[in-house]
This record gives C-alpha cells, structure tokens and sequence, in this order.
C-alpha cells in the first residue's frame, strides 16, 4: 500500500475531461451517479490507448460494471455487460452483446466450470475476433477511495489471462493502480 501520493504536484483531469475521453467509447451514456468517470477514462486510456491499435477490434471488445465477488476466481463479478461497434473513425458506441457462445460448456477447462454461467464468464470467452479485450470496473467507485478493476485479453479461442488490481482514489483527482492483484484468470 501506498504511504503517500506521488502525484501529491499533479492535477487530476476534471469531470468534464474524463467525460469527454468516455466519448471517444461511447460508455458515457452507461455512466451512472454511482461511477466516477475519471476512474472510467484513466483505465479506458490505459486499456484501449485511441487511436485504436489496427489489431484492436471494435467486436473484440467487452466492458462490464462489477461487484466484489470473493467465491470467484478473479475477485469481481459483473452486473452488467456491453460490447462495441465502430461507428466511426476513432469512435466507438456500445451496444448489446449478441454473440455469446452455445457450446462452450463442453470447451471449457474444469477450472472454470464454475464460471460458465455467468457473465464474467461470456466477457471474454464470447465468438468474437480475435485478440479479444475486457474490461470490469466495480460499482459503486464515485466518492470511493479504492475501486477494482479486472483486464482480461483472449489471444486465441479459450487461451488468455487477467487480473483483478485494486485502484486508489488520489485527492488532486487521479486514479492509481496500485498494483496489487486480488485475483487472476489464465488458461
């Protein structure tokens, strides 16, 4: 943990700024009272830097808002799921998510049977291109001081890996990973 904040001279991006980098993916309209949007934008940014890298789809692309789940092997568990469509260049939109697959049951490693029903078990695993990238941030993370977040990225059909790490809240504004994971998916 942190003693103190090494951005203690920088400023934090303002409401509007985080809002107006949250367009560019077109999450803006999912954001809730519950969400800080500065959160949201730091770990898009870090994510998915824009412009979009040529091997980054738009089809690969998963967002989900979570809970803490402590019985899942990745600490976090979503609520809430969406995809993306490119509507043009640089600019996504989410829509929802149509593509999930029928017979992965039978595909999946044992350690994840567990999983197969749910939707953090979809994020990643679902026919879509490929690499393939998701991204949960937990709810509620406005007026928090800790958040956590799970990456995940598929390379090819069923093989990949992720990690849960826990965020923490800078008063000037900026938004840290610590850099301590809570949980991991590799396969």
């Amino acid at each position: 943990m942190y003693s103190s904040d090494p951005n203690q001279n920088q400023q934090g991006m303002s409401f509007d700024e985080a809002v107006s980098i949250l367009q560019f993916y077109g999450v803006e309209q999912i954001l809730s009272e519950q969400d800080d949007a500065r959160l949201w934008a730091t770990v898009f940014s870090k994510t998915w830097p824009i412009p979009f890298s040529q091997k980054l789809k738009a089809a690969s692309l998963r967002f989900g808002i979570g809970r803490i789940a402590p019985e899942t092997r990745c600490q976090i568990q979503p609520i809430e799921a969406w995809c993306f469509e490119q509507v043009a260049n640089n600019l996504l939109k989410v829509k929802e998510c149509s593509d999930t697959a029928s017979d992965i049951d039978t595909a999946v490693d044992k350690k994840l049977k567990g999983l197969v029903n749910t939707v953090l078990f979809y994020l990643p695993f679902a026919n879509t291109e490929h690499p393939r990238s998701s991204i949960v941030i937990t709810r509620p993370s406005r007026n928090k001081t800790e958040a956590f977040v799970f990456v995940g990225w598929e390379y090819l059909h069923l093989f990949g890996q992720g990690a849960t790490h826990k965020w923490i809240y800078w008063h000037n504004g900026i938004w840290e990973e610590t850099g301590e994971p809570i949980g991991y998916w590799r396969s």
